[in-house]
């Protein structure tokens, strides 16, 4: 099994730190999933904004090709996924960062595959097969019977390697033969549940999966860079999704671009992550050198 990396021996503290936080990222999913069941479709809740309960997403120029949310992700993912592999190619080679270089290189396929699925779901709504109110009550199934053959074909395609990206960067232990059956059956259930829940259902089948994963880890595993991802990256992001899908119309619509905020920080995070060790792994070359 690959562990977090190896800026520091592993330690009680480290562990347990990492452990805490884990803990409080699949607190923090599973209290969301569960309010979303409970309150998207109910009138008499202002839990969720209701400018992201009629579509499952913050989405700002909706009605602007090219333009919208989803483009925006589709291009911001594709770009950060090319500046986050530059900068690993320019770093791989300083000595003691194997480990944390797997996670990176897992990391860079699944934000460029999450980009492609919002790009996907932006050219639907150009083609006028999705709309995301008028679809928020409808399955996938339903959704794909309005669109073409070739249509269906791409977006499946797609939608695959979006699961195969994102469960190989929570499961970087698992061989890809084994994902791919998961990424399969997480595809199939995602087409079978409601536009309203298609947000909700992905982080927590990402989030969920990438903590248990991590905790489930031996003890000598669990060093600093095991206990920093869920502080940077892990909670934070479960936080940014409680930010969209409660405060759309205060801010987050005009201000951040939509549902751009969510995939802006994913990338941003586990970059900061990323730099965030290495340096503390030079410091650490250096101290001892001194």
């Amino acid at each position: 099994a690959m562990n977090m990396g190896v800026l520091a021996p592993s330690s009680p503290l480290s562990a347990n730190v990492g452990n805490l936080f884990h803990l409080f990222t699949l607190t923090s999913t599973t209290a969301f999933a569960i309010s979303v069941v409970r309150y998207v479709d109910d009138k008499s809740s202002s839990l969720f904004d209701p400018l992201w309960k009629a579509e499952g997403f913050c989405v700002t120029n909706k009605d602007v090709p090219y333009w919208n949310s989803h483009d925006a992700c589709l291009y911001f993912d594709v770009a950060a996924s090319a500046l986050i592999g530059a900068v690993c190619c320019f770093l791989k080679d300083t000595p003691g960062t194997d480990t944390i270089n797997t996670v990176m290189i897992n990391n860079i396929p699944a934000i460029l595959v999450h980009g492609f699925g919002h790009g996907s779901i932006s050219a639907g709504m150009r083609e006028k097969y999705i709309d995301g109110v008028e679809d928020r009550n409808k399955t996938g199934w339903e959704i794909m019977e309005r669109a073409t053959t070739k249509d269906n074909l791409i977006i499946s395609a797609i939608f695959l390697c979006f699961w195969l990206g994102l469960l190989k960067a929570t499961m970087p232990n698992f061989s890809t033969h084994k994902i791919l059956p998961i990424a399969m059956t997480a595809h199939f259930f995602q087409l079978s549940m409601t536009a309203a829940f298609a947000f909700t259902y992905v982080q927590t089948i990402v989030m969920a999966s990438f903590s248990l994963n991590e905790l489930v880890r031996d003890l000598k595993e669990k060093d600093w860079a095991y206990a920093t991802y869920p502080i940077i990256v892990g909670l934070p992001v479960t936080l940014v999704g409680w930010m969209e899908s409660t405060q759309c119309s205060a801010f987050v619509k005009d201000r951040l671009y939509g549902h751009l905020v969510y995939d802006g920080y994913i990338a941003v995070s586990v970059l900061a992550w990323y730099l965030f060790n290495h340096a503390c792994l030079t410091h650490q070359r250096k101290t001892k050198l001194s």
